[in-house]
């Protein structure tokens, strides 16, 4: 498993991280918010978290797997710090 360094998503291979950091709107805000002051970051990271923990809860409804919850729980814990 590999993990995005700028959203947190978990992929299965490199190839599929590097895939997904070609695209990762996480680090193009992070890119961009060189320019932007601090707080406007940590208001918009905080906006992205939400959103992500918000999809995360909605799938672990739909999964029944012990195993994929429990990683989801640790994705959703990992994002509310």
């Amino acid at each position: 498993m590999y993990k995005c360094e700028y959203c947190g998503k978990i992929v299965k291979s490199s190839s599929g991280l590097k895939r997904h950091i070609s695209t990762c709107k996480a680090k193009k805000e992070v890119e961009v918010g060189n320019d932007m002051p601090k707080d406007s970051i940590e208001s918009t990271v905080d906006i992205c978290n939400d959103k992500k923990i918000q999809k995360l809860l909605d799938l672990r409804k739909s999964t029944y797997d012990a195993h994929t919850r429990n990683l989801i729980d640790m994705q959703i814990n990992e994002l509310r710090g």
